[in-house]
């Protein structure tokens, strides 16, 4: 604590001082959305007072924001703020990434961080749309939460099976998009060696070239 205000402090390693020499000395507000109730308002927002509120625009770390009407939402009666701290970033990007894979031919998702809340919201969309999932996660409770869900294909990238596994769901699915939320380590090449093996194995004669279908991977680790 620093004159009341809490602070963070941790160090950087140097090779990576370089990124970061814009942000020396200032400070960093940090929370793209979030969700409270309105205290005042202008005249054209007045029957917004008493209200709880779903908004986005940064900064929303903070007991007290002012905000744009057109960056807020009411909420429905019953929707609590946790709630409703998590209106547009993760429901926009979970129907991001199926209308991606929809517009660009692609059968089937591969989804990492799958029980995640974004993740959840994905089963759901994919479950409504038709679009086949093959969630990876990292633990036994994490598979039974989806599998709960009503997902069909859940992998838990620590069992020792879990290439077989990640081969068989994407020969079944057809999978050839995914999305990354984590970012780094070799799961981003499993999920691609995946990809092309589940494709030769749908193969129905012999190319010396291998596979010919394209498969596309993305990070959204953020």
């Amino acid at each position: 604590m620093s004159d009341g205000i809490p602070q963070l402090s941790l160090d950087i390693p140097p090779a990576r001082m370089g990124g970061m020499a814009g942000r020396i000395n200032q400070s960093l507000p940090v929370g793209n959305e979030g969700a409270g109730t309105v205290i005042a308002a202008g005249d054209q927002a007045k029957d917004w007072i008493g209200r709880r509120v779903g908004v986005i625009g940064g900064g929303m770390y903070a007991d007290v924001r002012k905000i744009r009407t057109r960056d807020a939402l009411p909420l429905p009666e019953g929707v609590t703020a946790a709630q409703g701290a998590a209106l547009t970033v993760n429901p926009m990007t979970a129907l991001g990434f199926v209308e991606t894979a929809r517009a660009e031919g692609h059968s089937a998702i591969i989804h990492t961080a799958a029980a995640s809340s974004l993740g959840q919201m994905l089963q759901r969309i994919c479950a409504q749309d038709g679009v086949p999932p093959v969630n990876i996660v990292r633990s036994d409770d994490k598979l039974r939460l989806l599998k709960d869900a009503g997902a069909t294909h859940v992998l838990n990238s620590r069992e020792d099976d879990f290439r077989t596994q990640l081969i068989d769901a994407v020969t079944e699915t057809g999978a050839t998009v995914a999305f990354d939320a984590i970012g780094g380590g070799s799961l981003g090449g499993e999920i691609m060696q995946a990809m092309e093996h589940g494709a030769v194995n749908c193969m129905t004669e012999y190319s010396r070239y291998g596979c010919q279908r394209s498969s596309n991977f993305t990070s959204t680790a953020r």
